[in-house]
């Protein structure tokens, strides 16, 4: 059967699905073949099956008509309209699918920059890496420095653990040592009132230690064995301390089982003016030492505090203790060793670049309030009332103005030259005064030898006076 050709949009059909009629297909004749005889002619059911045979091919064939072409010229504009959208959609997805991966790339490479960034500006803590050999890097803090920790072995070689044995018990500290020949020095606390004194070295090996002499202000002494050839200290300079430098204390905290015990830190304060007071809140001393964040405890008194080489730098001497944290004190090397050097030479410190005893006005004296009577006791003062005072007028004291009643004076010092007993000191250096510790507070803040200007009151007068200082004992 011939392929029909294409049909034009105005030529298309409505509809294509009609049935072809029987008697069309009966009316169509078959012929028969060249090679059939002619005495061989078709049957009656021969003729039936060949009908039935041209039925079922013209049946394909409209079909195949109606599947070709069932759409109208809209539907196949509509259609073809949709493939390109769908062409364009899938290009739109290539695009998107593009534009994600770009940022994406970028929003990566935009974290890495930032992360590299934020190293360079915003360094890290300090850290300390590495093992026991070998250099370890120290990040933080400013430039990057290097630490040899041969520097800080050689440290825990010249670095001695002591145990003095006193009529009190034992007691353990560090000290480090000066000299080959066996001068050692620590804190005075250390080996204060000891009756023997062990001194043992990183290798092991152990020796008795006799005292040499001691400071007891700047709480130094010089403590010697027997021995030549030992592996001494490397001193650096506390003139060169600048706040926020590393350093590193190596000592004894909780005991002998944790000796050589290395910790790190930083100079919190190079010169630091400490004031020392004994348990009833009396000022003893004050004290120009290191302040260092580094962690110390009392097993480290007396061992050094090195820099980044293992120089001496200063002598772990004490910490602030209650509720206070990573607040410890070294004494200067520089001013150390004028006064250990001094102990070496001749038993004795000398005068001390460290420390001074505190400041005296030599009077003994108690607050007292304007208007109010008050009579002196063994270790104190009473108030009275004024029944008592009119029947014991020669024991009584009336207190005129608010200040600090003198009781005595020191002889020897200046203001027992300036001042006199029942005298009301109302004012020190300009600050008015209530009690004997406002007096101390203003006193305190001078030094033996300074003036100090007081305004008093006596019999009714008042009086300004300039009070040189002296030490204590």
């Amino acid at each position: 059967m011939e392929e029909k050709d294409a049909l034009t949009p105005e030529q298309q059909p409505e509809q294509v699905d009609q049935p072809i009629k029987e008697q069309e297909i009966q009316e169509q004749p078959v012929e028969p073949t060249e090679a059939q005889p002619a005495a061989e002619q078709p049957t009656e059911e021969q003729l039936i099956a060949a009908a039935q045979q041209a039925f079922v091919k013209e049946q394909s064939s409209a079909q195949e008509v109606q599947y070709r072409y069932r759409w109208s010229y809209e539907q196949q504009k509509a259609a073809d309209l949709g493939k390109k959208k769908k062409k364009h959609s899938g290009h739109a997805g290539l695009w998107a699918y593009a534009l994600i991966m770009t940022a994406v790339f970028a929003l990566c490479f935009g974290i890495l920059v930032g992360v590299l960034l934020l190293d360079l500006i915003m360094p890290s803590d300090p850290v300390i890496q590495g093992g026991l050999s070998g250099d370890v890097t120290v990040v933080g803090g400013g430039d990057e420095q290097t630490i040899e920790v041969g520097a800080l072995e050689s440290v825990r070689n010249y670095t001695v653990v002591i145990t003095a044995k006193t009529a009190a018990g034992v007691s353990t500290g560090t000290g480090f040592v000066l000299t080959e020949n066996g001068y050692i020095a620590t804190n005075y606390h250390v080996v204060e009132n000891a009756q023997t004194i062990k001194v043992k070295f990183y290798d092991g090996t152990a020796a008795v230690a006799e005292m040499v002499g001691y400071s007891e202000i700047d709480d130094l002494a010089v403590i010697k064995i027997e021995a030549e050839g030992l592996y001494t200290a490397k001193l650096g300079s506390s003139a060169n301390v600048k706040d926020g430098q590393n350093v590193y204390a190596v000592g004894t905290p909780a005991g002998e089982e944790y000796a050589w015990s290395v910790t790190k830190g930083v100079v919190s304060y190079g010169q630091r003016e400490v004031k020392i007071y004994d348990d009833e809140g009396i000022l003893q001393k004050k004290m120009k030492l290191i302040q260092t964040d580094t962690p110390v405890n009392p097993g480290n008194s007396g061992g050094p505090l090195v820099n980044s080489n293992g120089e001496v730098l200063g002598i772990i001497t004490l910490k602030l203790s209650g509720s206070y944290e990573n607040m410890g004190f070294a004494i200067p090397i520089d001013g150390a060793m004028t006064i250990l050097n001094s102990i070496i030479e001749t038993g004795k410190p000398g005068d001390s670049p460290i420390s001074t005893k505190r400041p005296l006005i030599g009077i003994v004296g108690v607050g007292v309030e304007a208007g109010k009577y008050y009579i002196s006791l063994e270790d104190r003062i009473q108030e009275v009332d004024a029944e008592y005072a009119r029947q014991n007028p020669d024991t009584v004291f009336y207190a005129a103005y608010t200040g600090v009643w003198v009781q005595s004076t020191t002889p020897g010092l200046d203001a027992a030259n300036k001042l006199k007993k029942d005298d009301i000191i109302v004012l020190a250096d300009g600050q008015e005064l209530a009690t004997i510790y406002d007096l101390m507070n203003v006193i305190n803040q001078h030094n033996g030898g300074d003036t100090v200007e007081l305004t008093y009151y006596r019999n009714g007068v008042a009086n300004i006076v300039d009070v040189e200082l002296g030490y204590a004992d």
